[in-house]
């Protein structure tokens, strides 16, 4: 450096660029692996309950659904969820999301729902979900 004079640093600039892609979440929660549907019926044919409100049907048509569509799902018939009041009551299990009060007309949405979510099986897998009437 000079007397008196200014002192010129070289710098050398580097550019960094960072490529972010963006995609969307995949849902942390495993899908479902049984569709269970409330028949209970109470002892006093006055009070609400699921199988009085047509749950029975609702099994019978997700479960012809199921097997025609060989959705990866397996169906269970089950007692008393604890939501009598607003049954028929269906529960998508692990995870229970529940679907209250669901008419015939619901039942291909719901199965829509269910195939997207747990796949299907491959016509040659004789391992498919065995349904059990009444399981």
């Amino acid at each position: 450096m000079k007397a008196g004079g200014s002192s010129q640093l070289s710098r050398k600039s580097e550019t960094t660029f960072a490529v972010v892609i963006v995609t969307e979440p995949k849902s942390l929660d495993p899908p479902p692996t049984t569709v269970m549907v409330c028949v209970n019926r109470r002892f006093r044919v006055d009070e609400a309950s699921c199988g009085v409100r047509g749950s029975e049907k609702l099994a019978d048509a997700l479960e012809s659904g199921i097997q025609q569509r060989r959705i990866n799902i397996k169906l269970e018939r089950s007692i008393c969820m604890g939501h009598c009041l607003t049954g028929p009551t269906i529960r998508l299990a692990p995870g229970g999301r529940f679907f209250h009060g669901p008419t015939s007309e619901e039942i291909a949405a719901i199965l829509d729902e269910l195939e997207e979510k747990c796949g299907t099986l491959d016509p040659a897998d004789s391992d498919a979900p065995l349904f059990m009437p009444g399981s």
